[in-house]
């Protein structure tokens, strides 16, 4: 609904059923902005499923290797999604209130205020995408950890751009204004580095083709996404930063059907 009211001519309203009562549309149009920047990003930011996949994928590949039943990866990806739920919900919580000041300095809550970044990262550093990927991708071993953080450096990166003004305006730092017009180079970069890592994490696991058409499947993905991505547009980047997720999905969904091909075996 808020798009149709933000881009309906006024010609177009005229005509219609609302007839000329500009003053209703206006305040529809208000409304309507308000809920769609204060729910959109808030839900999203808070659960972040993004962020929340590479345990997945570690506890899956270590179920896979070590031929547990299915019992066990069930146990632990419900106790560790659980902790990942709560941990951020309360660090974008509490991001939330350390951020109010510089709330009023923007013109969007995307990536100021739900971002869950130390505030001192944001301040002195152009990489706080990287310390948002080592700290939520340490549950995996070492060719998958550093496959998780070139991923999360890809699609958070992504989804600073949609800030990108504001954040030079309050003196934000970011990989979205370090990387500015070659962005999509590096990020191309970046994604084949993190394809590469969990490729190769897959090939020490032993895992077969099954994982590598989900691997595949991830890097189809992110392709698509950076070639299509427009990086000077909020609502563009938005579709690039929730479409990365499934990336992420892919990669899961190929260590969990050369389990389940195991468990069948």
């Amino acid at each position: 609904m808020h798009r149709f009211l933000r881009h309906l001519p006024t010609s177009s309203l005229r005509s219609s059923r609302l007839g000329s009562n500009t003053s209703l549309f206006n305040s529809l149009k208000s409304t309507s902005s308000y809920l769609y920047s204060r729910t959109q990003p808030s839900f999203a930011t808070t659960f972040r499923f993004n962020s929340s996949l590479p345990l997945p994928w570690s506890i899956t590949m270590a179920s896979y290797a070590l031929h547990l039943p299915v019992t066990t990866p069930l146990t632990y990806i419900s106790l560790c999604g659980i902790g990942a739920l709560v941990m951020r919900g309360a660090g974008c919580t509490i991001n939330d209130m350390w951020d109010k000041n510089l709330d009023k300095s923007v013109a969007s809550s995307l990536s100021l205020v739900n971002r869950l970044y130390p505030p001192h990262e944001v301040a002195i550093t152009h990489w706080p995408q990287a310390v948002l990927g080592l700290a939520f991708d340490w549950a995996v071993c070492l060719p998958l950890y550093a496959g998780g953080v070139c991923w999360t450096l890809v699609y958070d990166s992504i989804y600073a751009h949609q800030d990108k003004r504001d954040d030079v305006n309050v003196g934000i730092k970011s990989t979205a204004l370090l990387f500015g017009e070659r962005s999509r180079l590096i990020l191309s970069g970046l994604s084949a580095s993190a394809i590469s890592l969990v490729s190769y994490a897959g090939y020490l696991n032993h895992h077969t083709e099954a994982f590598y058409a989900g691997v595949g499947l991830a890097a189809f993905q992110l392709a698509r996404i950076l070639y299509k991505t427009d990086f000077d547009s909020r609502e563009s980047c938005w579709k690039g930063f929730t479409g990365s997720g499934w990336a992420g999905f892919w990669i899961w969904m190929g260590a969990l059907a050369d389990y389940g091909l195991l468990l069948a075996a």
